[in-house]
């Protein structure tokens, strides 16, 4: 327990903008708060971060930055063996606890053992391509049901833990103003993300909620070997847009006060094209 403290120490000049203050003397770890002994005693800053959907992708990224600066972090992923490891390997203060979006009625109970929350991310998305032209009903209910239910019953749950000053980012994407063939219930459940926003603004406010929607990540795993992708030509900027873009969007979301049920657009400028 002592190392933990006087790691979460070496970190409180780092996060002193972006976390929120505890009681002079205290630390708070992994959700409970300690007294400091006498001889550590300091003004401290800690965050507890939870990323849903933070074992992969985008959701990764956000955790990996979040536990660099000196969170405590909680990562999900639909199973405990994998959220341990994934937690494992972005270090810190880092834990996993598995949570499957696709069973909103199991949510509550995932996350119970969160006893507060500074900065909630959810990103977890179900892949797939569907369309009218062969609609798949199955994955299309799954698919939904992560994006909208699951994640409307994620901030319902953890509501009563937010701290004073939390903030929530859920994640959408471009294909809710630029649909693709295959996108169908991608375009749809995006569309949904913003008013999504919109209404939880008002349901729990005063904490704010906002909306992130990247466009094609360029060194992400599923595009950094494809060359001459259609958008690069297409967009302002002259590429595509990074991880640590969208990462650094996110932080700006979940820290400026003045934001609130607002889509993010992170696309280099597609949507004007």
């Amino acid at each position: 327990m002592r190392r933990e403290i006087e790691d979460s120490i070496r970190y409180a000049n780092i996060a002193i903008i972006e976390g929120r203050r505890r009681p002079l003397g205290t630390v708070c770890l992994h959700g409970i708060l300690y007294q400091l002994p006498a001889d550590l005693k300091g003004p401290l800053i800690v965050t507890t971060s939870i990323i849903v959907g933070g074992s992969s992708g985008l959701g990764r990224a956000v955790a990996q930055r979040f536990a660099d600066r000196g969170d405590t972090v909680i990562i999900t992923s639909r199973t405990t063996a994998h959220a341990d490891t994934v937690a494992t390997e972005i270090g810190g203060t880092t834990r996993g606890l598995a949570v499957d979006l696709s069973r909103p009625e199991t949510i509550a109970a995932a996350l119970v053992d969160v006893r507060e929350v500074d900065n909630l991310v959810i990103s977890a998305i179900a892949q797939g391509v569907n369309s009218l032209a062969d609609f798949d009903i199955a994955e299309a209910i799954k698919a939904v049901t992560i994006k909208l239910v699951g994640y409307t019953e994620t901030v319902r749950a953890l509501r009563d833990r937010f701290t004073p000053g939390a903030s929530v980012v859920l994640f959408g994407g471009l294909a809710k103003e630029r649909p693709y063939p295959g996108s169908t219930m991608v375009t749809a459940f995006n569309g949904g993300i913003t008013g999504l926003v919109k209404t939880l603004a008002v349901e729990i406010a005063p904490h704010r909620v906002n909306a992130i929607h990247p466009g094609v990540v360029g060194d992400s795993p599923k595009w950094r070997d494809v060359p001459d992708h259609p958008h690069v030509p297409r967009t302002p900027i002259g590429r595509l847009v990074t991880t640590a873009e969208v990462v650094d969007a996110t932080e700006f979301l979940l820290r400026n006060t003045g934001v609130n049920a607002h889509d993010l657009f992170v696309d280099g400028g597609l949507r004007v094209t």
